[in-house]
């Protein structure tokens, strides 16, 4: 076993000389998702996050919503095609109540309020 050198490790500047490699296979199928949203001629349906954790969806929805502003009409998708309106988890209503603020779609109000 070799002799690990604490103090470059706890006391050096910069990063460390051995970065691990870290598995993003949960991450990138959310951003994957997001990237989807935004091309229109893609099609989507309620099996694209029935397998997520509620983490991930978070995730998806928090990069959808940091890409821009999507259209109206596929904010209203979104939340038809996920059940969103019908989701209790608060931080994924939160980002939902967002993505709508920000594609001013109006029935969004009652549910701010």
């Amino acid at each position: 076993m070799k002799a690990i050198d604490w103090d470059s490790w706890l006391y050096s500047p910069g990063m460390p000389l051995e970065i691990p490699e870290y598995d993003t296979s949960l991450s990138s199928a959310c951003i994957e998702l997001a990237n989807k949203w935004k091309d229109t001629s893609v099609g989507r349906s309620s099996a694209d996050i029935k397998n997520m954790s509620s983490s991930q969806v978070i995730f998806f929805l928090t990069k959808l919503r940091e890409g821009g502003t999507i259209p109206a009409d596929s904010a209203r998708r979104l939340t038809e095609i996920y059940s969103l309106k019908q989701v209790k988890n608060s931080e994924i209503r939160y980002n939902w109540i967002r993505i709508n603020l920000q594609a001013h779609v109006s029935e969004i109000v009652p549910q701010v309020r």
